[in-house]
């Protein structure tokens, strides 16, 4: 392998790192997990470490936790390759200053099951672009839902579209989402 960290999932390369939550990288032999719970894992032992899904790339999610998430409460209900759904319910530690459920966490309940729904074919995904319209406010005691569908899915990119929602299936907030799939790197790709 070549010198410096090679990322199984990368989020920024700018600087040189590969550092994001869930990463696994390696690094002089050695394989370092950041924000997982493993230990090192010597060069080769990886492979045996992670298993993989019809031979081809690796099953993250079975290994990594979104420990924000769960901080929030969001559960995943359910993941299938290429979709997911997931649910929070709604406390005063949601609320912003006008008592209504704070847009970070609507947006983080549909980041949170598009991450699934992308990362669900074993291929790693990184988002390169998210946009969210709010339809309607929500409030303590509410349940919202969310639905995350794969619109496209190519070799490199896939969109997805998320629908956030109550129990009585009103509207709370609409979500796309496009990530770059990790697939492996071809010789002549850099």
């Amino acid at each position: 392998m070549a010198q410096g960290i090679q990322a199984l999932l990368v989020v920024r390369r700018a600087t040189g790192r590969h550092n994001c939550f869930g990463a696994i990288e390696q690094q002089a032999g050695h394989y370092r997990s950041y924000g997982l719970v493993l230990k090192d894992y010597q060069a080769g032992s990886l492979p045996a470490a992670i298993p993989k899904i019809n031979g081809k790339g690796w099953d993250l999610m079975n290994i990594a936790r979104d420990v924000f998430s769960e901080e929030l409460g969001i559960v995943i209900d359910e993941e299938k390759p290429g979709s997911a759904r997931g649910h929070i319910d709604i406390f005063p530690r949601h609320l912003n200053q006008h008592g209504t459920v704070h847009g970070g966490v609507v947006f983080s309940l549909a980041d949170a099951v598009f991450a699934r729904a992308s990362n669900s074919r074993g291929v790693p995904a990184v988002a390169l672009d998210t946009s969210m319209t709010f339809i309607r406010a929500s409030r303590v005691g509410d349940v919202l839902y969310a639905r995350c569908e794969e619109a496209a899915l190519r070799r490199k990119v896939a969109v997805y579209t998320v629908r956030v929602y109550t129990g009585d299936d009103d509207v709370v907030a609409l979500f796309r989402g496009t990530v770059y799939r990790l697939t492996p790197e071809s010789p002549d790709e850099h």
